[in-house]
């Protein structure tokens, strides 16, 4: 779930999609990479450790790419977009690299709460990530 896929209606609810539009704008997020024996196909700085080792996509998996949603929309730049594609996997799921909370001025709205959700989101085990129930539980208290 990239920043991009999520559009706001006239009501303001967001609705999510993921018809092509967002290419529109072309970045490194959509490319194929071979990197450690393994060929990543897609927005590879969203995706879980477990579809970065070739994977099915579950629900686990929606949940990390939303706590790296939340740190995308709240830093404004791409989730560990820093690191060189060849380096991606091992350092992700072998080292558990993640983002890192931005400092106040640039992110005066990223509260406490909303931080350690987006931080429980893109726990390295699936089990360990809150359920999709839990995510709204937590948001409607913000």
């Amino acid at each position: 779930m990239l920043q991009l896929n999520i559009l706001i209606d006239d009501s303001t609810k967001a609705v999510l999609c993921d018809f092509g539009l967002s290419r529109i704008k072309a970045d490194a997020t959509s490319r194929t990479v071979r990197t450690s024996g393994v060929t990543i196909v897609g927005s590879r700085y969203w995706m879980a450790p477990e579809q970065l080792l070739g994977g099915s996509p579950r629900k686990p998996c929606d949940i990390y790419a939303f706590g790296l949603t939340v740190y995308e929309i709240f830093a404004n730049e791409i989730p560990l977009g820093h690191i060189d594609p060849a380096d991606f996997l091992p350092l992700v799921v072998e080292r558990n690299v993640r983002p890192e909370r931005p400092v106040d001025e640039d992110a005066p709205q990223l509260s406490d709460i909303t931080w350690e959700l987006a931080k429980k989101c893109w726990a390295k085990d699936p089990k360990r990530r809150p359920t999709a129930t839990a995510v709204c539980d937590t948001l409607s208290y913000l």
